[in-house]
């Protein structure tokens, strides 16, 4: 459209939410489908994450358009066409480990703005508690530690809570410049992705900034995470297409600023994170799914993968965008996990400086597992899993997905591996639990109740 494109309208409507005009309030809750003539992942993403239900790819035929209106159809009804629950299609569901007591816990964000809270355990999913007061869509959440507000949650109204899990209240409020894409913390620090700037609080006085980066990054920050070998960094990741490193114990954004660190063509970043040795090592996911490993003391490129989904179908295996990494302190295995389009399977792989090795998948037939793309992957410890260390995974045994299908699934050990059905079937991965996190209870056959786009934001551990 002239002078308004398709990611301002959705803008537009994101900034209605919170209107007081009860017409704009209204206008808020229309369900959009993007459409496009550039059909590439950083677009899908710029749309869902802006609240579109899906995106078309020109050019649009007649059937296209004719199934996204059935889709729209059968929403409504399945929700009772109230207003509020078609409102925030742009919800969410992010897995955190971790959580405030020795069961670990996994927090959904839904898309009427509430989170709600699961425990995790040999038995599976169930449900602990359902927290209310976002005005708009929750997009982050992320464990911290195990005082009062130990859960952090994060979103389009452009807030950051804290929630006590003993009381279900909100234990703070804190007012950001912009919508909330990720969130981070670290003892008393949190660090949230604000539209372009990062800003950061202490936990303790959450109501007065410490301060926030408002120059590095020309475009909106995707992702942040607080670690480094001195556990003051910071990293953060953006659609410029850039990698930042920032030591958080320097106040002034310029001189705090360690290094830059460019994806490939500048591609739009989608995750990012540390590992290795005493954080030593920074790891980015580009939206064409490309995998970057750098080392921190020399800001150089130690390893680079620009086609992992590839090598995974070559192996076998459905993949065909990349979820994110995750690191193990214990076994110093770093994992990268990635998913299929319009398929409910997670493809998983080990990652060295010299090769990415596809593992195996995670995938069950519904309605144990997924029945459209997994858009986010946390992973636990073995005891809460209930099994043994899954093989050729170093010491992760289990993990959390969400998915477009508005299920969360908890996995216990094992990947079916690469290699054929034989190799499947000697050691099948398998679904402790699936839930839909909307339901008022915790099943294993519940239909799904939410279909916006699922993403991942990795949580924090009881303590770091």
């Amino acid at each position: 459209m002239p002078v308004m494109d398709g990611f301002g309208f959705l803008d537009a409507l994101l900034r209605y939410r919170t209107s007081s005009d009860p017409v704009e309030r209204a206008m808020s809750s229309v369900r959009v489908e993007g459409c496009t003539g550039n059909a590439v992942d950083e677009i899908r993403e710029g749309f869902m994450r802006r609240g579109a239900v899906g995106v078309m790819t020109k050019p649009v035929h007649r059937e296209t358009i004719v199934a996204a209106v059935l889709r729209a159809v059968k929403s409504a009804e399945r929700h009772g066409a109230s207003a509020a629950s078609m409102a925030k299609r742009d919800g969410k569901s992010y897995s955190a480990t971790g959580g405030p007591s020795a069961a670990p816990a996994v927090a959904a964000a839904l898309s009427d703005g509430a989170v709600r809270v699961m425990h995790v355990s040999s038995a599976g999913l169930t449900g602990a508690a359902v927290l209310r007061g976002h005005a708009a869509a929750v997009s982050c959440v992320t464990f911290h530690g195990d005082a009062p507000g130990a859960l952090l949650s994060a979103g389009a109204d452009s807030t950051v809570r804290a929630w006590d899990l003993r009381s279900r209240a909100a234990v703070f409020r804190a007012a950001l410049p912009g919508p909330c894409a990720a969130i981070a913390a670290r003892g008393h620090l949190i660090a949230a992705a604000a539209d372009t700037d990062v800003v950061f609080l202490d936990d303790r006085k959450p109501t007065a900034p410490l301060g926030s980066y408002t120059e590095t990054h020309a475009e909106p920050v995707t992702c942040v995470a607080l670690g480094g070998p001195s556990g003051a960094h910071a990293i953060t990741g953006s659609e410029d297409g850039m990698v930042a490193l920032f030591d958080t114990s320097i106040a002034t954004e310029d001189d705090a600023l360690m290094s830059v660190l460019p994806m490939p063509g500048r591609q739009h970043v989608r995750a990012c994170g540390f590992f290795g040795a005493g954080d030593g090592g920074a790891w980015g996911v580009s939206a064409t799914s490309d995998l970057v490993l750098w080392s921190l003391a020399s800001a150089d490129v130690v390893a680079s993968f620009p086609d992992l989904p590839g090598a995974c179908r070559r192996a076998g295996l459905a993949c065909d965008t990349l979820l994110g990494c995750h690191f193990d302190a214990a076994s110093g295995a770093l994992t990268c996990a990635g998913s299929a389009h319009d398929s409910g399977a997670v493809a998983v792989m080990n990652v060295r400086r010299d090769a990415a090795e596809p593992v195996g998948q995670l995938a069950a037939a519904p309605p144990s597992g997924h029945s459209d793309s997994v858009r986010c992957i946390d992973w636990i410890a073995a005891a809460a899993a209930g099994g043994g260390a899954a093989a050729g995974a170093g010491a992760l045994s289990g993990c959390v997905t969400g998915g477009e299908d508005g299920r969360v699934c908890l996995w216990g050990s094992g990947f079916a591996p690469a290699g054929g059905a034989s190799a499947a079937a000697a050691a099948p991965a398998f679904v402790v639990d699936a839930v839909t996190p909307s339901d008022a209870g915790a099943h294993r056959k519940g239909k799904s109740s939410l279909r916006g786009k699922l993403a991942a934001r990795a949580a924090a551990a009881r303590r770091r």
